[in-house]
Formats: structure tokens, C-alpha cells, sequence
């Protein structure tokens, strides 16, 4: 487990040397409240990043950016395989409908 301060999840922006995807405890514990949406796009977003590929044959690379979004949320109702996402706890989404979810949370 990461430490709070080489955390990718808390700190993709301002950190300074990437050791991994994997999550501290404070991320675990916030992804463990609902479904987790994670901001991807096809290219790195920095110098030697690693592509994060949890299906084997697709890759892809977070952002960084992520929200957990409450499993009773209207968003699953018009969700493809919101089932399947609900079961998985987790949807990689382009920064297009990214930004439309953090949109229709501020409504």
C-alpha cells in the first residue's frame, strides 16, 4: 500500500516521481463508498508513465482525476452495463463524460 504522500490518486498532479498505481488506505477507503468513476485518455499524461490496463489487451492512462459516485445515483439508471458496473465498483470514462458527471453532481 502507497503512502498518503506518493499516493498517484491523491497527488497525480504535483507529484514529483510515480511509484505505482496502487492506492493508500485514505483512496481505498473513499473508493469503497460507491462506484468509482476514473478519467482516462489513450496517451501518457506524463514522461514515462505506465499504461494502466485492468483488461488485458487495452491501454489506456488515468489522469489522476476521480469521483465516487453513490450506487443509488439517477447516472445508472442511463449507464450501458450499469449492472456490470455496479458489480465491478468502477467505470473508466473519457474526460468528456467525465466532466458531464461531475456536471450533473452539481446539480
Amino acid at each position: 500500500m502507497q503512502s498518503r504522500e506518493k499516493c498517484f490518486w491523491l497527488n497525480a498532479s504535483t507529484l514529483t516521481q510515480f511509484t505505482g498505481y496502487q492506492p493508500c488506505a485514505e483512496v481505498l477507503n473513499r473508493w469503497s463508498q460507491g462506484v468509482t468513476a476514473f478519467e482516462i485518455v489513450s496517451e501518457p499524461t506524463f514522461e514515462d508513465q505506465p499504461p494502466f490496463t485492468p483488461q488485458e489487451g487495452v491501454k489506456f492512462y488515468p489522469t489522476g482525476r476521480w469521483v465516487v459516485i453513490d450506487r443509488d445515483s439517477e447516472l445508472f439508471e442511463i449507464t450501458p452495463n450499469s449492472e456490470e458496473v455496479l458489480e465491478a465498483g468502477r467505470m473508466y470514462v473519457s474526460p468528456e463524460i467525465f466532466n458531464l458527471i461531475i456536471e450533473l453532481g452539481q446539480e
